[in-house]
């Protein structure tokens, strides 16, 4: 991958951190959006999971240092206390890009705002970048990744939004969806 922005809208691996067959959960929903055949991701998509071999279709992994090739990006659904050694593990497997969608983060209070400064402490230590903590995810409509919160892309267009907030983030797509109103990213 020869840079974040490649590696963080159009990556050719992805991993799920925290990754479950449950329905319900939020390691569900993201290997589902990643894979949903509609959508038209032609990247590979692994999960890391500690026991399993495989989660809905997807080969998984104990850790990210053992997936064989390459991860692009690494999308984050563990508790919060767990994501300062996943941004390690994933600095020490040369992943440049993560998203953390967990929360629990500066939005919780002191500790959370410790927390917070630990993970990107880490994530500076080890050039990686980090989208989040407690966020939408990411969509690229062009390549149908689908990293994000929502259920289904929306259409393609020539918006792309960048917000702060993931309840704004999930407000727009629910507003494309209803209005028909298309997205780039």
């Amino acid at each position: 991958m020869t840079d974040w922005q490649d590696a963080l809208f159009t990556p050719r691996r992805v991993a799920v951190v925290g990754a479950s067959a449950s329905q319900g959960k939020a390691g569900a929903l993201f290997l589902r959006n990643l894979t949903a055949v509609e959508a038209g991701f032609a990247g590979e998509v692994v999960a890391i999971h500690p026991s399993a071999s495989e989660i809905l279709g997807c080969p998984a992994y104990p850790s990210l240092g053992a997936v064989p090739e390459p991860v692009d990006l690494a999308i984050v659904v563990t508790p919060p206390t767990a994501v300062p050694d996943v941004i390690a593990d994933c600095g020490a497997a040369g992943v440049p890009v993560v998203i953390v969608i967990s929360g629990g983060f500066a939005e919780t209070g002191p500790r959370g705002v410790e927390l917070q400064r630990k993970v990107a402490s880490i994530a500076a230590a080890h050039g990686v970048r980090i989208l989040g903590p407690n966020c939408f995810g990411v969509i690229n409509t062009a390549s149908g990744l689908n990293g994000s919160l929502s259920i289904g892309l929306p259409g393609r267009g020539g918006i792309s939004l960048l917000t702060q907030s993931g309840a704004y983030g999930m407000a727009a797509y629910s507003h494309s969806m209803d209005d028909g109103i298309g997205f780039a990213k």
